[in-house]
Formats: structure tokens, sequence, C-alpha cells
């Protein structure tokens, strides 16, 4: 049985979610495939699997959202198979070194020469890929300092990486620059940028229109303006916490690896930083 939920989006485009590991999607063309994230290592067997299910054909290229294990682990194995990997450079930078993610506590190995981007962008590129344009853009210091955004025009689909958490409370990498405040300018911007047809992957949760997504902003704009405000208050971090800046959200957010209290922790701490 399948640890998986793949849902086919268009004829040629698939995404493969799950509940923990970050989304993959599949893009389907004659003379190969185009993957964007490869989840974690653990991961790379079953994710191969499903690959398989849905297109006997080689995968050639591979497009990283971000540095992140849960997002890069199916690397390796990939790029030994053929697939050339694109990401950000400074993507590319972390994945080559051990990093240590101050807010998990975890030092995160360097990834093998083999399963590090080989072709890597600062500002974006655009894949030509047969009959499909896949525009890649780099919003820098959202939730690290490397993200990419893909979005393939013709299909009209838009997979944000991590910048999107459905459903459940998001995370950014404080310690390396990211922010709530640059991940809200981005979404706001993107809302601009789509329509109501659009399809958005995110990186975990389930997929979503610009309506939902809309919503996702609006609760992290209200939380964010409400621990910004006791900030200047003068209130310490625990007093913040005990006001529970998050309590009409809960319900519908409260859902993922960030309990309430820990999510307003990472609030604090990037606006404090």
């Amino acid at each position: 049985m399948s640890l998986f939920v793949t849902e086919r989006l268009t004829d040629k485009l698939f995404v493969i979610c799950d509940s923990d590991d970050g989304n993959t999607s599949i893009h389907v063309e004659n003379d190969g495939l185009l993957v964007v994230d490869t989840k974690s290592a653990a991961l790379t067997d079953d994710l191969l699997a499903e690959i398989a299910q849905i297109a006997d054909k080689p995968v050639r290229f591979v497009v990283n959202t971000h540095w992140h294990p849960d997002h890069v682990g199916g690397n390796e194995r990939l790029a030994k198979a053929g697939a050339t990997i694109i990401a950000h450079e400074v993507a590319r930078k972390r994945m080559s070194e051990e990093q240590y993610i101050r807010f998990a506590d975890r030092r995160i190995p360097a990834l093998p020469e083999v399963a590090l981007p080989r072709i890597t962008m600062t500002d974006g590129l655009k894949l030509h890929y047969n009959r499909e344009t896949i525009v890649v853009s780099c919003p820098r210091f959202t939730h690290t300092d490397g993200d990419a955004i893909v979005f393939f025009q013709q299909a009209n689909v838009i997979q944000l990486g991590d910048i999107y958490f459905n459903g459940v409370y998001p995370y950014v990498s404080v310690s390396s620059g990211a922010s709530y405040a640059q991940m809200l300018n981005v979404g706001r911007e993107l809302l601009s940028a789509i329509d109501d047809q659009t399809w958005i992957i995110p990186g975990h949760g389930p997929m979503a229109r610009k309506a939902e997504y809309a919503r996702y902003l609006n609760m992290l704009d209200t939380v964010y303006g409400r621990v910004a405000r006791q900030i200047a208050e003068g209130k310490s971090e625990e007093e913040v916490i005990a006001v529970k800046p998050t309590r009409e959200f809960d319900p519908a957010w409260a859902k993922g690896n960030l309990s309430p209290d820990l999510f307003v922790h990472v609030v604090y701490d990037d606006i404090v930083t």
C-alpha cells in the first residue's frame, strides 16, 4: 500500500503528497520527467516506486525548492540515474556543508557531491520543457535564504515549497535570515499574480486554491501583528505566549510540528533577532 496520495492535476502534471515529508510534483513529457522536490532519503524507494506508477520514463530534471532534507533526500539516487538537479546558489552551498538548525538543535550532514545541484541560480530561470514553460523564481529570506518557487505556466500550477504550509503553523529559518515578514511580502505579491483557478502546491499539506492561500496569509499576518504589538509594549516572550495570540486559529492550524506556543516562540524570535 502506498505511503502517499497522488493527485493528477492535468494530463501531464501530478503531485505526490504525504503527511510528513515535502510534497513532490511530477511533470511528464515524451522524453522524460521533471520532478520538484525529492522528499527525505528514507522515502526514496517509495518515491521512486510512486514515480514509476505515474510514468515509465527517466527523470531528466529535479528542481529543489530549498535545501532542507525533507525536500532533497532523493537527490542522490535520482542524480545517479541521470537527473540534472537545479536549485538556488545558496541552497547548493548549504547542501554541500554541514548545517545546524538552531530551532531544532539539529545538525544536518552535507550531501555527497553527486546529490548537489549542477545548475544554480540567484534570480531565477525558465525551462522550456517541450510544451510547458516552467518559470522558477527566487524570493530571498522567506522560508530559508535560498528558496525557489516553480510555476507551470500552461498548467496554471504553482509550487511554493515551504513558503506555504497548508493546515499547520509555518516555520522560518530565523538563523539564516529568513522572516515571516518577507514570507508575507512574497505571499501578497503571489496573490496578485495568480487567479482563482490556479492550483497551489504547498511545501506541506493538501493542494489549495487562491482563497485558501489568502486565509493562510491572513492567519500569519494576524498572529505576526499581535506578537509585534506585544513586543513593542515591552512584553517578554513568556508574557506574549501567555496572551495566546493564536487562539482562534488553533483549531485549524495547530496540527503540525509547531504547537501554538512553539509557533509564537519562532515569531517572537524572528521579530527580536
